[in-house]
Order: structure tokens, then sequence, then C-alpha cells
């Protein structure tokens, strides 16, 4: 029973270090409340906007190899190349979908996270983020032209390691003008 007050420790001084990176690093618990919870599921799930493509690909790519899943603390999102989400919009995907998960999360890049440690490279270059995974969302077109009946396409990847990571690769997103729905282009795997 002793370790867990030290383990409550060294999470908060591994929060506090977190926050007190450049200002992008900072480790948000998922917001739990019901009513709030619900208004941002529906929000999220919203199949008129792409969001709920988005949130329905991400799920379904985080369910996948579920072994790269084991024992994360934290998830960190990337949608820094995702050009057709607004920045509201991104911070309720991360938000709902750390909720989902029922883990802490962060939006940082792999860059980022290597220069703050999260990510460890040994000496012959294999790369891992022992304690969490990195999610990143890759969004090429825009809604005008996928307004127009035009397709455009997005990746979704999940990393863990060098040798551990899961993509959704060149998904293909269409709107009806309705509704947005999407089909995977091809499925990788390290």
């Amino acid at each position: 029973m002793k370790k867990y007050p030290l383990l409550a420790l060294a999470l908060a001084g591994a929060m506090f270090a977190a926050g007190c990176g450049n200002g992008e690093e900072v480790i948000k618990q998922p917001d739990n409340q019901g009513e709030s919870r619900e208004v941002l599921s529906q929000t999220v799930n919203d199949w008129t906007k792409p969001i709920g493509i988005y949130a329905n690909a991400l799920n379904f790519l985080y369910h996948q190899d579920e072994g790269l899943n084991d024992g994360i603390e934290m998830v960190a999102f990337d949608f820094s190349h995702c050009e057709n989400l607004t920045a509201e919009e991104k911070t309720m995907l991360m938000e709902y979908l750390a909720g989902e998960w029922g883990v802490p999360y962060m939006e940082s890049d792999y860059e980022q996270l290597k220069k703050d440690k999260y990510i460890q490279v040994d000496e012959n270059g294999f790369a891992s983020f022992e304690k969490g995974i990195l999610v990143s969302l890759d969004a090429k077109g825009t809604l005008e032209d996928a307004a127009k009946g035009e397709a455009f396409l997005f990746t979704v990847q999940k990393y863990r390691t060098s040798l551990g990571a899961y993509w959704l690769v060149d998904c293909s997103a269409q709107f009806d003008g309705n509704e947005w729905s999407y089909k995977i282009g091809s499925q990788a795997i390290s």
C-alpha cells in the first residue's frame, strides 16, 4: 500500500514538470461530468460535420492492435496537419477521445515529445513512448471541395514505438449534401 502515495507523488511531479515546458505540453484530464460529456459526445459525433468521421476513425484506430494501448498513462494528440477543423473542434475532439479512452491527454507532436523526453531514443535509434501513445490526424483537401462532391483524403496514426504503430491510410471522405461518410484506403502496421 505504500507504493500508491509514491506513485501519486511521482505523477504529480510529472504533471508539474509537464506544465513547466513550452506551454503546449500541459496534461489535461478529460471532463467526465455527465451532462457536459453528453453535449460533447453529441457535438463530436455529428456526422453533418467532418469531426464526426474523425471521431469514428480515431476510435476505430484506437481499438486496433490494442497491445499498443497496454499500460498507457496518457495520450498525446497531433492535429497540426488537419486543416479542416477549427481549433475549438480539435480541442473538443481531444477531450472527447481522451474521455472515451479514460486517459489524461496533451496536445503535442513527435518532435516535441522527444524534446520533452516522453519519447526516448536509445543508442540504436529505437524510439518509444513508454507511458503513452501519440495519435495523429492528417487531413488533405478542403471542405469546400468536399461540399462540391469531391472526396478529400485523411490519414490517422497511433504510435507507441519505432516498431509499434498503426495507420488508417488515405481514408476518403465525402459529403453527400446531408452528412459525411468515409472509406478506409488501407491499414498499415509496424
